[in-house]
């Protein structure tokens, strides 16, 4: 079992990872394209965030919060029967694919949650550094990956 100081340095070791994506997607006009949500989905962690942006002066100015976070170490803890090398990431990008119910833009960490989402989603077309996809719930979604993020904003797409 993991202490809920264990649980939080877990938490600090994930988060120092997405906020330096958010950082750079909070700079798109995401709001303007409907896509008030943020999801991080990694091997071991999904961090969910909103985000409201308004141009106040020229400028672009957001506000953004957590709706969701949950780490590895944390289901374990709740669930001990669990070996501590359980997979999870039906969990950590299944989530978002079942229960989202706007636009949002996904950020996978791992090669397995890239495909657990190209195996669980529609791509409707394959953009430069990203993809736009579609849930089975019939949902848009921009879906990335971290280093692309990271090293140029992908978006381009407008949802219908």
């Amino acid at each position: 079992m993991y202490t809920n100081q264990q649980i939080q340095k877990a938490f600090d070791k994930y988060c120092a990872r997405t906020d330096s994506v958010r950082d750079v997607l909070r700079l798109g006009p995401l709001n303007q394209h409907e896509i008030q949500t943020m999801v991080h989905s990694g091997e071991r962690f999904m961090v969910v965030e909103w985000l409201q942006q308004q141009m106040m002066g020229g400028m672009l100015v957001d506000n953004y919060g957590n709706k969701v976070r949950i780490c590895q170490e944390l289901v374990l803890s709740k669930n001990q029967d669990m070996s501590a090398d359980e997979n999870l990431v039906h969990l950590y990008a299944g989530i978002p694919l079942d229960v989202e119910t706007d636009p949002f833009f996904m950020v996978s960490y791992h090669k397995k949650v890239w495909d657990y989402v190209l195996a669980n989603a529609e791509t409707e077309r394959e953009l430069p550094k990203a993809r736009l996809m579609r849930t089975k719930n019939d949902i848009s979604f921009i879906f990335a990956k971290e280093d692309d993020v990271n090293s140029i904003f992908p978006f381009r797409a407008v949802f219908r």
